[in-house]
């Protein structure tokens, strides 16, 4: 690019344009390999590769949609302004925009781009309305999550007609049993849609569909296939109501309402193995290399994997005879097992499954209870007083303590986490300081108010990169209150109720 700043940073997306995504299938499909869905998943998936040269060979592309931070120049006035520095620095920008001065004008645009939408050279789901002037976007600020000064106005999703063939029923790591419809594969925007989740049971019933029916499916986002009801005008008879399953489909166990949604109650089942072991070893949990979802299925199989302790401690010799093993791949898996033998305590913790225990509720759980044995130990507390002492925490409630103190008082989950244990695991716990309080900002709860030097998703997103939680509200349990210029209601509470307040400055001295 010509004349570029000292330092630039800019947003944009990574997508892959129609025409390179239909290349790469044809290509994967000539070689024999699974072929992607649509462009979105195998932007994603690639993206998600650790191999450079696999990255680099897809038809990959950024385009920036904003400039956040320019240095050794003067900033932009307007997003119309950046957008053109953006072009001439060498980012590709989206050459479908308009500078518009009212609401028909933005309505009119939005019509305009969607009359469109199949001649465009990617998929689009909607258009985003940004304001211009920097001026104004100062003055309008953030939301705790995303500005005020952008929003997004979707297009009606793609529909078409088909049959549905068959409810399939999926088994889960938690035992959830999720129907899934199997469809007669039908073209909508350019992607086969065989297949749409359809939730649970009453899902189903509220939406009258039945084995055969003609059924109306849209891809919701233009990405996730949905059926929206029957057809019910061409009904002929031959229709069947779908029953819902009384037993496991994998295992067939007793299958037991919970809410709205029905669970396989057979700790044993092998599908519910499966499904866990296979998160245990993806890339959101411990992410160990060299073992993926087919090699799962295949250790399972042939008797060599038969609990998820057991992942720990493998017979290699043995797979090492199994077709499609050798020397180089059994020694990548025991490579990537070992090197997840010390993960953090969260990230163990969330590997587990433990339902309504995902990577944010297991980060500050962890920074109280610092250790597995610690996590035991709330069995042998009175269930009530249990479930109180983790309801103290910050962002964890009854239903949340509950789930967790169920999996840590079961004989089963104690025996199989001290077996790993025994086979070289060890978690490590959060570090604490010699007053007993977490060092630095682990676990600390702050609120954001006023206006600050960057956005607020911005300065979220910096804290919790820390290890620090930012919540919307002050409270009781709010540690921090930022406050920048023009600070509201929100430092009027935090001086009412206590809460240590800080400036910007204050707050990235903390962070540095």
């Amino acid at each position: 690019g010509e004349d570029l700043p000292e330092v630039l940073e800019v947003r944009g997306e990574v997508m892959m344009p129609i025409a390179g995504f239909n290349a790469m299938n044809d290509d994967l499909r000539t070689n024999g390999e699974q072929v992607f869905a649509n462009p979105r998943n195998a932007t994603a998936g690639t993206l998600k590769r650790l191999d450079p040269a696999v990255v680099a060979s897809r038809p990959l592309r950024f385009m920036c949609y904003e400039v956040v931070r320019v240095v050794g120049q003067d900033m932009f006035a307007t997003h119309a302004d950046a957008m053109q520095g953006a072009k001439k620095w060498g980012f590709a920008v989206s050459k479908y925009s308009a500078l518009v001065s009212d609401a028909v004008g933005m309505i009119k645009f939005h019509d305009d781009i969607e009359s469109r939408r199949d001649e465009i050279e990617y998929e689009m789901d909607g258009v985003v309305y940004k304001v211009d002037s920097q001026v104004l976007r100062d003055l309008l600020g953030s939301r705790a999550r995303t500005p005020r000064w952008v929003c997004a106005h979707k297009f009606a999703p793609r529909e078409e007609t088909t049959k549905l063939l068959d409810i399939l029923i999926q088994v889960g790591r938690t035992g959830r049993l999720t129907p899934r419809a199997v469809l007669d594969p039908v073209n909508i925007g350019g992607v086969i849609v065989q297949h749409a989740t359809l939730h649970h049971a009453a899902y189903i019933s509220d939406l009258d569909i039945k084995l055969g029916d003609q059924v109306l499916v849209r891809r919701a986002g233009d990405v996730i296939p949905q059926i929206v009801g029957p057809v019910l005008g061409v009904r002929d008879g031959s229709e069947r109501e779908f029953v819902f399953p009384s037993e496991c489909p994998e295992c067939g166990g007793v299958a037991k309402a919970n809410g709205e949604h029905c669970f396989c109650m057979n700790i044993d089942c092998p599908a519910q193995l499966i499904r866990r072991v296979q998160y245990m070893v993806s890339r959101v949990a411990l992410n160990i290399d060299g073992i993926g979802d087919k090699a799962v299925v295949q250790l399972h199989a042939e008797g060599l994997l038969n609990s998820v302790e057991q992942l720990f401690n493998l017979d290699y010799e043995a797979i090492a005879s199994l077709d499609g093993w050798g020397e180089k791949s059994v020694a990548a898996m025991r490579d990537g097992i070992a090197a997840a033998l010390q993960p953090k305590l969260d990230k163990f913790i969330s590997s587990l499954g433990i339902p309504d225990i995902g990577p944010e509720t297991s980060r500050v759980v962890c920074a109280k209870f610092n250790s597995i044995g610690a996590l035991l130990s709330l069995a042998d507390n009175e269930h009530e007083q249990a479930v109180e002492r983790l309801s103290e925490i910050e962002g964890v409630g009854k239903e949340v303590a509950g789930s967790l103190l169920q999996f840590v008082s079961s004989s089963k989950n104690q025996a199989a986490l001290n077996a790993m244990i025994g086979y070289g695991l060890r978690p490590q716990s959060v570090v604490l300081s010699e007053d007993g309080h977490v060092d630095g900002i682990v676990s600390k709860v702050f609120v954001l108010t006023g206006s600050l030097s960057c956005s607020r998703p911005e300065m979220k997103a910096i804290i919790e990169a820390a290890g620090g939680k930012v919540t919307s509200t002050v409270s009781k349990k709010t540690d921090y209150l930022v406050a920048g210029d023009k600070a509201g209601s929100k430092l009027t509470k935090a001086q009412e109720l206590g809460v240590e307040v800080l400036n910007e400055q204050q707050v990235r001295a903390m962070l540095a």
